[in-house]
């Protein structure tokens, strides 16, 4: 069985293998000092370490003033107590206080440049790193990095960019939300070119009420639209068109049905009416 001291001479062989050069959230707590305390870009995660008093004894050989930093890993230890140490340089000083849960730190994640050991990720439902790219494609063009990311980032570190201001970038709308959105607010201005979707569109119950949901209209568009593509109706582009083809497509499947539906019940009465002549 693993005692402590042999579990943190693992952890320590562990870690070094996977976590040197990686950045991670840290407080000094007061100034003057090289003993750090990890955060986990995640208040509730940060709570269960008790803010880091609970998590792996850091330290730094940069005295700090008081606040939080983007620490690098630059090593692993075993103290003369036997208990892991986590060895760090303080690169970016980030303020007296943070917002641990921006999406922006998940960016960096997804980015590689946080350790997986101290980085607990967060479950957005929008991530918009297209928006991203394209608010600092122009600048990236004429940089000369090869990567987008690891242009932000370098501007990130050098405060040109700030952590708000990625998170500002990846939380915007997109474009089929937006276009959900129209639709919802001003149905009838879809109602000429596109009285398929208007009539089809589907609603929810909400409070008693039937509203359209921008979930429901992009959900709505999206198997539409992919529909398009399966039933093979051509090569459109425009989302709108694509989603009423289809509608179309259906819809007159569903005319040729009921009007063939409608001659067979004809002819059995006429059929009928035959046998009761003979």
């Amino acid at each position: 069985m693993l005692n402590r001291q042999n579990w943190d001479a693992f952890q320590k062989d562990r870690l070094s293998e996977t976590e040197i050069g990686k950045f991670i959230l840290c407080e000094a707590r007061e100034d003057n000092t090289t003993r750090l305390f990890i955060h986990q870009f995640n208040s509730w995660s940060s709570v269960f370490t008790k803010n880091g008093w609970w998590d792996t004894f850091t330290v730094t050989n940069q005295p700090c003033k008081k606040g939080f930093y983007l620490c690098k890993i630059q090593d692993f230890k075993i103290d003369r107590n036997e208990y892991l140490n986590c060895i760090v340089f303080p690169n970016k000083y980030l303020g007296d206080t943070i917002n641990e849960d921006l999406i922006g730190w998940d960016y960096l994640f997804y980015c590689k440049k946080l350790s997986k050991e101290y980085t607990s990720q967060h479950y957005r439902s929008r991530f918009n790193i297209g928006n991203l790219y394209n608010v600092y494609k122009n600048e990236f063009e004429n940089s000369g990095y090869s990567n987008i990311d690891s242009f932000i980032f370098a501007e990130f570190m050098k405060d040109k960019i700030s952590i708000e201001d990625i998170s500002i970038a990846l939380e915007e709308k997109y474009d089929i939300e937006k276009l959900a959105e129209d639709i919802n607010n001003n149905i009838k201005k879809y109602s000429d070119k596109y009285p398929l979707l208007v009539k089809k569109l589907p609603k929810e119950d909400i409070l008693g009420y039937d509203v359209y949901t921008v979930r429901n209209t992009v959900n709505y568009l999206e198997i539409k639209s992919m529909d398009y593509d399966r039933l093979k109706l051509g090569e459109e582009f425009n989302m709108l068109v694509r989603v009423e083809a289809v509608l179309q497509y259906w819809d007159k499947i569903n005319k040729e049905r009921k009007l063939k539906e409608k001659e067979n019940k004809k002819l059995l009465r006429q059929q009928k009416k035959l046998l009761k002549i003979n």
